[in-house]
């Protein structure tokens, strides 16, 4: 009886935090290509494919303006896995499972509770908006990693500080500006954060200086990691790429951008709200209620969200729901952290289970629509369009592609695809035709005029095809008959494939 105890005590932490990956991994792996691959993926995993085909393109991604280490490790999963979109899924839920432990440990060194921190890493698993983006070929999930542990490298260094935990935040520093550059924001507002979890006791000016020394050191392990990115001629274009999405100081007057900020925080809390859930913003407003331990480390979190939050607001010149998971991911320790109370708190202790349990199967039913059904999940329009209901969602690109696999088996073919750099059609037949010796994939503008002649002129080489994705009729003067046709989600979009007769 007394070992059995023992076995308890001892092993039930381990036995929880495997059960909890292996729940994790259930959930990101589960129906993954059910979502057809979006414009944005398909981008990401091109590149990512160049990469592992001509290692001299690193930074390909430069090209665009977008920092390469998210791309890097998708063409490290590229040589594992077969499927193109499948690599590219499997590297944000490779970030997405170190997000699901920076929680645990985040919200463990912040509340000294493992049940707090248990309950706060099951609400991630559950938390709809990284069930998404854990699952898509996107950069969020990455940042967000990046974001986690730059708080968690914080609260060591102010701690206990130290050359090794220096040396930690400014490698943390270091990846997460090498993902995107919103990690220079986690590295300006980490300033007045660190100096808030600093003990009391630090007062004299030495200890400050130091602490300052300590934070210099990071910074300059940072801006080594950066300057690998001058390596490349395409370095600046990772400014001009800024500056598509992103409002310089010298241009929130004349853009009134002053006076679109109430705009765009109405929008954003709209996005923050649908994918945050009734339960967790209960969860996260119960933190809060008549609680006076660790209030300071509950207001840390709650600066790390509405801080970012507001900035983005102001300075954000091209908004979209994404951009929020690395914001929002603070939110989830202070849920926990409401669990919690709720089962320790409430008098009747069976109450605070059933209250729990009732949140609980809120956030299952949500994340079930996502899993199963996604074009009708209640999650935010922009997001909808984007990836399922809209011209960005690839719906019906697997099965054109299919088709043309067949086609090229025993015939030379030829693939016109709708748009130049960076369109759907073009990319994704890039990614899965173009090491075929039997396709030769041709991509056009849709406002040439010449174009019915260039197709005509094809036909001496085999079977022409037409893929078409925003333009959703072909000219009049095109020789074209439609052979297939894949409707996009809930809309009247659709995936269209032409044979040129």
């Amino acid at each position: 009886m007394r070992k059995q105890m023992l076995f308890q005590h001892r092993y039930l932490p381990i036995i929880l935090f495997f059960s909890i990956i292996f729940f994790y991994l259930f959930t990101r792996f589960f129906n993954l290509l059910s979502l057809p691959i979006f414009n944005d993926e398909a981008i990401y995993i091109r590149w990512a494919q160049i990469i592992t085909e001509h290692p001299r393109s690193l930074f390909i991604s430069l090209v665009d303006g977008k920092q390469p280490l998210f791309i890097w490790v998708v063409a490290f999963f590229l040589k594992v896995f077969e499927d193109p979109l499948f690599a590219g899924r499997v590297a944000s839920i490779f970030f997405g499972c170190t997000s699901l432990i920076g929680v645990f440990i985040l919200t463990k060194l912040l509340f000294h509770k493992a049940s707090v921190a248990f309950f706060a890493a099951l609400l991630y698993i559950l938390f709809p908006m990284a069930l998404v983006y854990d699952r898509m070929a996107l950069y969020e999930s990455a940042m967000t990693a990046a974001t986690l542990y730059s708080v968690i490298a914080l609260v060591l260094l102010a701690r206990k500080p130290s050359l090794g935990h220096s040396v930690l935040l400014g490698v943390v520093w270091g990846i997460g500006v090498l993902i995107k550059s919103t990690g220079f924001l986690t590295i300006a507002l980490s300033l007045p954060v660190y100096f808030l979890l600093l003990p009391k006791t630090v007062h004299t000016r030495q200890e400050i200086i130091k602490n300052l020394l300590y934070l210099g050191i990071a910074s300059v392990i940072a801006l080594g990691f950066y300057s690998l990115l001058r390596f490349s001629e395409h370095f600046s274009q990772i400014e001009a790429k800024n500056a598509v999405f992103v409002y310089h100081f010298s241009e929130l007057l004349p853009y009134g951008a002053f006076l679109k900020w109430p705009h765009n925080l109405v929008l954003m809390g709209k996005w923050t709200i649908s994918y945050l859930s009734l339960p967790l913003f209960f969860f996260c407003m119960l933190s809060f209620a008549s609680e006076k331990r660790y209030i300071r480390e509950r207001l840390l979190l709650l600066l790390l969200f509405l801080i970012p939050f507001l900035l983005l607001g102001l300075f954000g010149r091209l908004l979209n729901p994404r951009y929020l998971l690395p914001v929002v991911i603070v939110l989830i320790p202070l849920a926990g952290f409401g669990v919690e109370k709720c089962l320790t708190s409430i008098r009747v202790r069976i109450l605070g289970f059933v209250a729990v349990a009732l949140l609980l199967f809120w956030l299952l039913r949500l994340d079930f629509l996502i899993l199963s059904d996604f074009s009708k999940a209640p999650l935010p329009d922009r997001d909808l369009v984007q990836y399922a209901n809209g011209w960005p969602a690839g719906w019906g690109m697997r099965e054109i592609i299919a088709y043309l696999q067949r086609e090229s088996e025993d015939k030379q073919i030829v693939v016109f695809t709708e748009g130049l750099y960076g369109s759907l059609p073009t990319t994704v037949s890039q990614i899965y035709l173009s090491k075929s010796p039997a396709v030769t994939l041709i991509a056009f503008d849709p406002k040439d005029r010449e174009l019915s002649i260039r197709l005509s002129q094809e036909k001496t080489k085999g079977d022409v095809f037409v893929i078409l994705n925003q333009l959703q009729t072909p000219k009049p003067n095109w020789p074209v008959r439609r052979i297939a046709s894949y409707s996009k989600g809930e809309s009247s979009w659709k995936s269209n494939l032409y044979l040129v007769e």
